[in-house]
């Protein structure tokens, strides 16, 4: 505590110290370590991988980074392909490059490391995107979105519960025994297959990793997808297609409570994530079944702005009974985001800080993704500067993106008797493929510090431009100017809505509010807390994108929703605090927990098209954002929609007509 006290008076102290200028660079810049000038048709992040490939990173250290495969005494990499039409996949077969899936002229793929830098030079390979890592982000809720009416067939022609529609989940952390997967009467499992895509075994057609498990006995006999996978995806497939089982009287029961049930437990990464979405679509279509699927999974390291590889293949997946949902995100009160309008040529710099890491918040690693405006360039450095001393510790040259280039630096502090080391990764691209912006991608390591002095060593951002703008996002951690004034800049809390979930053009993103503030746990104690239900999530991202669309679509129940939790995670047993339902057969037990975010919010809204697509399976994603503009709720809370918070308001289901109808509501 003594330290966290010391650190706050020096931060005031550097508040107070800096006004309009910071001090002058007075020492050499230290140069780049290594310098990799990557053919132009590869992105930043595959452009890191072979600058590392030519370090000779070991295979450890590569597998864990850039999320290796091995496979047949291979080492692959996930990567989406983007070609121009004269690409001959004849070329990529020679290279041993293993094609997954094709929508429009975008590929997915496995591609042994060592031919990587061969591939780009293939004719007609117009970019190429190794897969980015990202991370996983009812009783109440059902009745708040007047879920209930519907299964009651309230002023309907018939109930809706989701019958004869595919509800796919892409997580992880299922437990297929979990009751809440059979029927409402407990006697039809729900669950058809699962893809374990981390796993080795049987992969599905036409892909070449992964295992496959097919009908309830494998399904069963599996349990889970691994005992230390967490409870998220067993939460938010309750939430979508969950029954709440005749065991516990179906107080529990999610949405699209008689659907067909999908799972993929992925290896959260970009491409990984597209393949589960072919997969799902892939298999409905051959049951003649419409199908949405939920992906409450996020990250920052992307453009915003629905030009990422990602968001255009779905864009080309998606159609008439093809719908994707995603979360928003869970950083709507973060700093996570930094931008900037230049006029004449100005410089600004910011700090990144590690809020989590109370002892030391200067001290931690993450990726820094910047994009500029069409047609002008502009200029980064990374320092290293103590605020304590109010002096630069060490910095980096200047590099531009007006040219590409991969740069390793490694600075160090001024320690007298052993220097820390901050490692640096800068990747440079003048033009991306995808949007023609200038763009930059970094990575710094500064957690080399040790307890004392160095607490005060932080990694600050440098940014040159002249009549151009940037927006920045910083994958963990958070800008901040410790309260200065520019030329020091703040970091702020606008388009905090994450790539796969929040970015999209065809992917509806959820945002979150509160719909319960107070539940008893399964040993009786009382939980309440101070927001009131109905008002916002703290956590739920905001809009826009970067190009200016209103993100979220529509908000849902994210705070304090109870849904299912995975009987094989030591985190939840009868005595958690967070359990207030459980489930007993025999020696076997399983429960029903609260969890909160826009992953419990996606799902909520995942279930209910299922419910539209029931009544008309041939919908598509913009008739299912039409449908949800006519039908969200708006009140004080909201606000005039649509806007950055809460999209078109919060999502309700006020009734539905007839299957021969349109869908649209009364």
């Amino acid at each position: 505590m003594k330290r966290i006290t010391i650190l706050i008076v020096f931060l005031v102290a550097f508040s107070q110290i800096i006004n309009a200028q910071l001090p002058k660079k007075t020492k050499q810049a230290t140069k780049a370590s290594f310098v990799y000038h990557q053919p132009k048709n590869c992105s930043p992040y595959t452009a890191l991988l072979l600058s590392n490939l030519k370090q000779k990173r070991s295979a450890d250290y590569l597998i864990e980074h850039f999320n290796l495969m091995k496979s047949d005494n291979e080492t692959y990499v996930s990567a989406f392909i983007k070609t121009d039409g004269r690409l001959d996949k004849s070329l990529l077969a020679g290279y041993g490059v293993k094609l997954n899936t094709q929508v429009g002229n975008i590929y997915t793929s496995l591609i042994p490391i060592n031919q990587l830098e061969d591939v780009l030079s293939i004719e007609g390979l117009e970019y190429l995107e190794i897969g980015q890592k990202v991370e996983p982000q009812l009783d109440a809720a059902r009745e708040q979105t007047r879920v209930n009416w519907v299964h009651n067939g309230t002023d309907l022609s018939q109930a809706y519960t989701g019958d004869g529609v595919v509800v796919g989940v892409i997580d992880g952390g299922f437990d297929y025994t979990h009751p809440t997967f059979y029927d409402a009467d407990y006697a039809q499992y729900r669950i058809s297959r699962a893809w374990e895509q981390g796993e080795n075994g049987t992969p599905p057609a036409p892909f070449d990793y992964g295992n496959e498990l097919i009908g309830q006995t494998t399904i069963l006999n599996n349990a889970n997808d691994g005992t230390n996978a967490g409870s998220h995806g067993t939460h938010v497939a309750g939430i979508a297609a969950g029954s709440g089982s005749a065991l516990s009287d179906n107080t529990y029961k999610g949405i699209a409570y008689e659907s067909e049930i999908v799972l993929v437990s992925t290896t959260m990464q970009t491409t990984g994530i597209a393949d589960g979405v072919y997969y799902i679509f892939d298999y409905a279509a051959s049951v003649n079944k419409p199908a949405v699927i939920n992906m409450s999974i996020g990250g920052h390291i992307g453009p915003h702005d629905g030009t990422s590889m990602f968001d255009t293949w779905s864009d080309g997946i998606v159609g008439e009974g093809r719908i994707l949902v995603g979360a928003a995100g869970n950083e709507g009160s973060a700093k996570l985001h930094l931008d900037y309008d230049f006029g004449a040529e100005e410089t600004i710099y910011s700090f990144i800080t590690f809020p989590g890491n109370t002892e030391h918040p200067s001290a931690g690693a993450t990726f820094i993704d910047i994009w500029g405006e069409v047609g002008s360039d502009f200029t980064i450095a990374v320092n290293v500067y103590n605020i304590e001393s109010d002096e630069y510790e060490a910095y980096t040259e200047y590099f531009s993106t007006s040219t590409d280039g991969s740069y390793n630096v490694v600075l160090q502090d001024n320690d007298l008797m052993f220097s820390d080391e901050v490692p640096v990764s800068i990747v440079v691209e003048h033009s991306n493929p995808n949007n023609n912006k200038p763009h930059v991608e970094i990575y710094f390591d500064n957690t080399d510090q040790d307890e004392s002095g160095d607490i005060y060593d932080y990694v600050m951002l440098e940014v040159v431009g002249t009549n151009t703008s940037f927006d920045a996002w910083c994958k963990s951690g958070i800008f901040t100017n410790f309260g200065n004034t520019s030329p020091i800049i703040d970091g702020n809390t606008n388009s905090t809505v994450g790539e796969i979930g929040g970015t999209g053009n065809s992917i509806i993103s959820v945002g979150a509010y509160s719909s319960k503030n107070s539940y008893t746990d399964f040993q009786g104690n009382q939980h309440s807390f101070a927001f009131e239900v109905g008002e916002i999530a703290s956590f739920s991202s905001l809009g826009p994108t970067a190009d200016g669309r209103i993100k979220p679509d529509i908000t849902a129940p994210g705070n304090k929703v109870i849904s299912s939790v995975n009987s094989f995670d030591a985190n939840y047993t009868s005595t958690s605090s967070k359990v207030v339902a459980g489930i007993n057969s025999g020696a076997d037990s399983w429960w029903f927990a609260t969890m909160q975010g826009t992953s419990m919010a996606s799902p909520m809204v995942a279930g209910i098209v299922a419910l539209w697509l029931e009544a008309n399976q041939t919908l598509t994603p913009s008739e299912i954002k039409q449908l949800m503009q006519n039908n969200s709720w708006t009140d004080a809370y909201t606000g005039s929609v649509p806007n950055n918070t809460w999209g078109y308001g919060a999502c309700f289901i006020s009734s539905l007509q007839s299957k021969s109808s349109s869908c649209v509501q009364n």
